[in-house]
């Protein structure tokens, strides 16, 4: 029998893979939620006016595995906590270092990110996506109290996953402290020179699939998303299997032996997988659930549902084996990057919106805005970290950070350099504000009145005054004749008495009013003759030059952004020699 509480014995050496993947885990975070910015689902608290498909693909790839490692490591951490310090002691351990900095960072950044979605025109709460019916200008300090107050407005945002982790500890905490008394029946066994019996580990590897896509096609259907804890029981199941799964695999090393042999095998189920599952987004648009669900809807989902599991437990199986052939190092910086996980983890997403919230609303391209709120949030978040937290003696606690090697409150030069570095973090983070807000433009002077080229020039656009409102019609194209010669016309217009009249001097957008955002027309529309639909459409000035057209069905965030450049602005954009 084990006896718990005890030192750790040679059996419990340090996994250093274990300690990278959770470093890269954490880290990828900064990339990520960085594309969560600009891609196109619209559940971020920050967004770009203008959205990338592509990186939704980035996001879609690491949304299936991120969290579902996560879990693992973390049912890794449990099975090496109950193991030093026993069942009793492990309570408190979960409270220290998973409740007090859900609280904490809850408290501390909560409202910071719920003021920012607020004032980016929507809301994420417990009921889901919704934008706001008008614009929000409360004062931060006005906000404030209504986010204690008021559950419409409270977030955990990132923060989900601290309240799901404690939970699990506290759960299954009776199931994890009998499993180290016993369990030896889920230990896979290898003897040499049996191919029947070497088989079984190999099936008892993959067993956990037919419960994560259980989960996947039955749950999922009823509970999408949102992780609330108390309506979410598809992630609420989907995650437990992941966390069990990561204490079964630290409390039997013979499964990480079978992870060895099979991790190709698992990187060729994870690449299958997703190209299946691209295949889908692509045929549905990037848009695979179903707007209007009917049984034939579902029944094509229920495939891409069981894929979702495949893929995400393929990959944390690549990953276990991939980093425990490629992650065998030590060393003075992993030491320091696994110490900065839990507390970067917890910084990050403010790092991210706050930055976010400012880069994205200047005149900046769209990749100068994705690299520089890339590195603003990552210098952001590792200065208050690096020079506020790790050094406190009062924050560590609140950050999950072990007690043991906080700063000694008697040396007045300890307390010196803390409070030096607080100075030294207020100051990179002010820089990185002011640069952000430097690079906003000014929209004193933008006027969308004049002729565009629309589509890289393929039909010029007059953008005029319609009484208040503005409206464009195509004043010219770049090849304004069909195949037969003949002026092109408006062929596929849903009406068909309108089939004839030509595409040239067609009104194409119109119903465009002034927001209250300088710049910025909303609740128009845009027709598009190649297709004859007709789109609802937000037209946003960027500079005298550029003007970016979004049109899309339902909300804006799940549409298709096109740039138009005034005619006659190219010398100026492009330098072009004098002639």
């Amino acid at each position: 029998m084990i006896q718990h509480g005890q030192p750790a014995s040679r059996d419990d050496q340090r996994r250093y893979d274990i300690d990278w993947l959770r470093v890269l885990a954490t880290y990828l975070l900064f990339v990520f939620h960085v594309s969560k910015v600009f891609d196109v689902a619209p559940f971020y608290h920050v967004k770009n006016a203008e959205l990338s498909p592509n990186l939704d693909l980035l996001t879609f790839f690491i949304h299936f595995w991120h969290m579902p490692l996560f879990f693992v490591l973390a049912g890794w951490s449990a099975h090496a906590s109950i193991r030093r310090r026993g069942g009793a002691a492990f309570v408190h351990e979960r409270l220290r270092r998973l409740l007090l900095p859900l609280v904490a960072g809850t408290a501390l950044f909560g409202p910071v990110l719920k003021y920012y979605e607020l004032r980016s025109g929507f809301t994420l709460d417990i009921f889901g996506y919704r934008q706001l019916d008008a614009a929000f200008e409360e004062p931060f300090l006005t906000f404030l109290p209504t986010f204690y107050s008021d559950f419409t407005r409270f977030t955990w945002s990132h923060l989900w996953f601290l309240a799901y982790l404690f939970t699990f500890s506290m759960l299954y905490r009776p199931l994890l402290v009998r499993w180290l008394d016993g369990g030896e029946r889920f230990a896979p066994q290898l003897p040499a020179g049996d191919s029947a019996a070497s088989a079984s580990p190999a099936r008892r590897l993959w067993a956990p699939l037919v419960v994560l896509c259980a989960i996947q096609v039955t749950l999922r259907l009823v509970w999408p998303g949102g992780q609330n804890l108390i309506n979410d029981w598809a992630n609420f199941a989907y995650y437990s299997t992941f966390f069990l799964l990561g204490f079964v695999l630290a409390r039997h090393p013979a499964w990480q032996l079978e992870i060895d042999r099979q991790w190709k095998t698992a990187a060729t189920m994870a690449v299958i997988s997703y190209a299946a599952m691209y295949g889908y987004w692509r045929a549905t648009d990037g848009n695979p659930w179903p707007q209007q669900p009917s049984l034939s809807a579902i029944l094509a989902l229920l495939p891409v549902l069981a894929l979702t599991a495949v893929a995400g437990y393929a990959m944390v199986v690549l990953l276990l084996g991939a980093g425990h052939r490629l992650l065998q190092r030590g060393g003075a910086a992993l030491d320091y990057l696994a110490e900065s996980s839990m507390p970067v983890y917890i910084l990050h997403q403010v790092g991210v919106t706050v930055t976010a919230f400012y880069i994205v609303h200047s005149s900046l391209g769209f990749g100068a805005k994705y690299a520089l709120t890339l590195l603003a949030s990552i210098v952001a978040t590792m200065a208050a970290y690096h020079f506020v937290v790790r050094c406190n003696p009062y924050l560590r606690p609140l950050f999950g950070m072990r007690p043991a090697r906080l700063v000694p409150l008697d040396a007045p030069s300890r307390r010196g350099a803390a409070a030096a570095a607080m100075v030294t973090a207020g100051a990179l983070l002010l820089a990185a504000f002011s640069a952000a807000a430097a690079v906003a433009p000014q929209r004193s002077d933008l006027d969308p009145i004049g002729i565009w080229y629309a589509d890289g020039g393929a039909a010029r656009v007059e953008i005029r005054r319609c009484g208040e409102q503005l409206c464009g019609r195509i004043v010219s194209l770049q090849h304004p004749y069909d195949d037969s010669g003949c002026p092109l016309r408006d062929a596929h217009n849903p009406d068909a008495s309108a089939r004839k009249r030509p595409v040239e001097g067609l009104d194409i957008v119109g119903g465009l009013k002034p927001s209250d955002e300088p710049g910025v027309w909303s609740g128009g529309w845009i027709y598009d003759p190649g297709s004859g639909r007709t789109y609802s459409c937000t037209l946003s000035q960027l500079s005298p030059e550029r003007l970016d057209l979004r049109g899309y069905l339902g909300i804006s965030l799940l549409g298709r952004t096109t740039t138009w450049w005034r005619v006659g602005s190219e010398a100026q954009r492009c330098e072009l020699p004098s002639s």
